[in-house]
C-alpha cells in the first residue's frame, strides 16, 4: 500500500523551508492535529468564530464518549469552548436568531448552523437556559407556509438565498435539534426537490434528515451513491448553503455523504474510498473552508466512533526522490505519532516522495507538511478577486503619517459573497484605531481585524459585478529602520484555496 504525491517549491528564502510527514495511531489523533492550523485564519464574525470553536467541540464529545485518557487533547480542546461560546452568543440578534456580526436582520441559514452547533455542545456541556429552544422557534417562526423559509434581507449573494438549497440545509439543521414533527411539510418538500435535482449535496442533506426523522425514502440513498465520483467523491451540482465553489463544494457534499451512509449504516467499499478522500483533502488549514471542515470533522469523528477499528502493526517507509528519507515498524499497541523531521534536505525544485506501509492490511492516517517563505506567492487564476496596494512614500520620517491604499475588485461579471482582504503591514508603522471604526461606521468595510502576524484583515458580506472597493489607510511611522511588509492577499471566504497575492510593502524611516 503506498501514495505517490509531486511536490513543487517556488523561489524559497534560504532557511525558510521545513517538511515533516507524521504518522498516526489513529483518525481521531489526525483529525486533532490540524486545530492549532486553522486558529491562522482570520475570527471576526459568528461563522469564523465557529471555526475555533466547533471542530474543538466535535472532538472533545468523541473523546468524552469514547472514555478517552488523552488528557492533554481534552484539555486542549476545553480551553477554547468557554470563549468561543461567549463570543458566538455575542452574535445573537435582539428579536432572534443569528447574524454573522450580530446586526439585524438575522439570516436564516446562519442560523440553523449555530442551532446545529448549540446542539452537539449540548450534549456534553450546559448551554444558556432556552438558548435551542428560541432559536428554533425563532426559525419555526421564519416559514413561508408553502414548505420552505422566508428569505433574510441580507441572505442575498451571500449565504444561499430562499431555493432548494437552502431549505434543505434548515431542515437538517432542525431535524438534527429534534424538531422534525413540527416540520412535516418542510421536510416533505425538500426531499421531493432533492429526488428531482439529484444534486448530491441535496441528496446528502436529505439522506441525513430521512434517517434522523425514520422517513422510508431508499431512492435517496440510491441516488446518492449513483452519483458517486471515482476518487471517492461527491460535488454539489452548483453551490451549497456557503455559496462554495471549487474543493471546499466537493468536501462538504462528501462529508455530508459520508455521513449519511454512516446513518444508515453502510461500510462498504463506497464509505471507505470516501474517508480517504476527505483524509487525503486536508491542507494548512484544515479542510478548505470553515464550512468544509467542520463538515469534514464531523464525519471522520463519527467515523472514528461509527468504525471501532484497532490498530495493525505494520511497517511505514518514506522515499524523496528515489532516496530513503525515513523508515519505521510499529506495534499495534503503540500510542505516539512516528514523525519524520527535517525531510526538506531531500527535496529539489520539483520532488517526487512516496510513502510505503508494509506487513499490515490497514494504512495508518498521516499528513505530509512542507512549509517556506516566498517572495513571490503563486496567484490563482481562479480566484474572483484582483488586488492592488500601494505605498504612498518609500522614505519617511519618525512620526509622520504615510497612506496605504489599498483596492479590492470584484473581476466576475456576477455579486461575489464573503469577500477577505488580507494587507500586510511594514513592522514599523502602525494603524490608527480611530481612523479604522470610522470606517467601519461609514461602510468602507464591513469589519475589519488587527492580526497578530502583521496583517489587518478586511471583511466584507459581499461586492456587487465587477464593484471596486478603495481603503486608504494612514500609517504612522514609529520606528526608525529598513522594513518589508509580508505579502498581502484576498479570496472568498468559502473558496479559501483560490488566492490572489500583492506584492510585499517597503519602507525606510529615517
Amino acid at each position: 500500500m503506498k501514495a505517490t504525491f509531486n511536490l513543487a517549491v517556488l523561489n524559497p528564502i534560504i532557511g525558510s523551508m521545513e517538511m515533516t510527514c507524521t504518522v498516526y495511531p489513529s483518525i481521531i489523533e489526525e483529525v486533532v492535529s490540524g486545530l492549532d492550523r486553522m486558529l491562522r485564519q482570520p475570527t471576526g464574525c459568528f461563522e469564523q468564530t465557529s471555526s475555533k470553536n466547533y471542530p474543538n467541540l466535535l472532538v472533545l464529545n468523541y473523546l468524552k464518549a469514547s472514555n478517552s485518557d488523552q488528557k492533554e487533547l481534552m484539555e486542549k480542546a476545553t480551553n477554547y469552548l468557554d470563549a468561543g461560546y461567549k463570543r458566538l452568543l455575542g452574535f445573537e440578534v435582539k428579536g432572534g436568531g443569528f447574524d454573522w456580526y450580530g446586526k439585524p436582520p438575522a439570516h436564516e441559514g446562519l442560523t440553523a448552523y449555530g442551532l446545529m452547533q448549540f446542539v452537539d455542545r449540548a450534549k456534553i456541556y450546559q448551554v444558556e437556559p432556552d438558548l435551542i429552544d428560541r432559536t428554533a422557534k425563532w426559525l419555526l417562526g421564519q416559514r413561508d407556509g408553502k414548505g420552505g423559509w422566508l428569505n433574510s434581507k441580507r441572505a442575498l449573494h451571500r449565504w444561499q438565498g430562499m431555493n432548494a438549497i437552502a431549505n434543505a440545509y434548515i431542515v437538517w439543521a432542525m431535524t438534527e435539534a429534534g424538531y422534525a414533527p413540527k416540520i412535516s411539510a418542510e421536510i416533505k418538500k425538500s426531499m421531493e426537490e432533492a429526488i428531482t435535482s439529484k444534486d448530491p449535496y441535496l441528496l446528502g442533506l436529505m439522506a441525513n434528515v430521512a434517517s434522523i426523522a425514520k422517513i422510508d425514502k431508499p431512492e435517496l440513498l440510491e441516488k446518492l451513491l449513483a452519483a458517486q465520483n471515482s476518487d471517492g467523491s461527491w460535488t454539489g451540482k452548483t453551490t451549497s448553503m456557503t455559496k462554495s465553489q471549487g474543493v471546499s463544494l466537493t468536501i462538504e457534499t462528501t462529508a455530508l455523504s459520508v455521513l449519511a451512509l454512516m446513518k444508515n449504516e453502510q461500510d462498504g467499499i463506497a464509505l471507505q474510498k470516501a474517508i480517504s478522500f476527505i483524509g487525503n483533502s486536508k491542507n494548512g488549514y484544515g479542510f478548505g473552508s470553515t464550512q468544509s471542515t467542520v463538515l469534514a470533522m464531523k464525519a471522520l469523528v463519527e467515523y472514528a466512533a461509527f468504525s471501532n477499528k484497532f490498530q495493525e502493526a505494520g511497517m511505514v517507509e518514506l522515499f524523496i526522490n528515489g532516496k530513503r528519507a525515513g523508515k519505521k515498524e510499529y506495534s499495534a499497541n503503540d500510542k505516539g505519532a512516528i514523525i519524520f523531521k527535517n525531510l526538506e534536505y531531500y527535496l529539489i525544485e520539483k520532488s517526487t516522495v512516496k510513502i510505503q506501509f508494509s506487513k499490515t492490511k490497514t494504512p495508518l492516517p498521516y499528513d505530509l507538511e512542507l512549509t517556506y517563505t516566498t517572495k513571490q506567492p503563486r496567484n490563482s487564476v481562479a480566484c474572483l478577486v484582483d488586488l492592488q496596494t500601494n505605498l504612498q512614500k518609500k522614505l519617511a520620517k519618525m512620526g509622520e503619517n504615510i497612506r496605504l491604499t489599498t483596492i479590492l475588485t470584484n473581476k466576475d461579471s456576477e455579486p461575489i459573497p464573503n469577500t477577505i482582504g488580507l494587507v500586510g503591514i511594514p513592522a514599523g508603522l502602525s494603524v490608527q484605531p480611530w481612523q479604522l471604526k470610522e470606517m467601519q461606521e461609514k461602510k468602507v468595510f464591513d469589519y475589519y481585524e488587527i492580526m497578530p502576524d502583521g496583517y489587518i484583515a478586511f471583511h466584507y458580506r459581499s461586492m456587487e459585478a465587477n464593484e471596486m472597493r478603495e481603503i486608504h489607510l494612514d500609517l504612522k511611522a514609529d520606528i526608525p529602520e529598513n522594513f518589508e511588509a509580508p505579502a498581502s492577499k484576498a479570496y472568498l471566504y468559502y473558496w479559501n484555496e483560490a488566492v490572489v497575492w500583492n506584492q510585499a510593502q517597503r519602507v525606510r524611516i529615517e
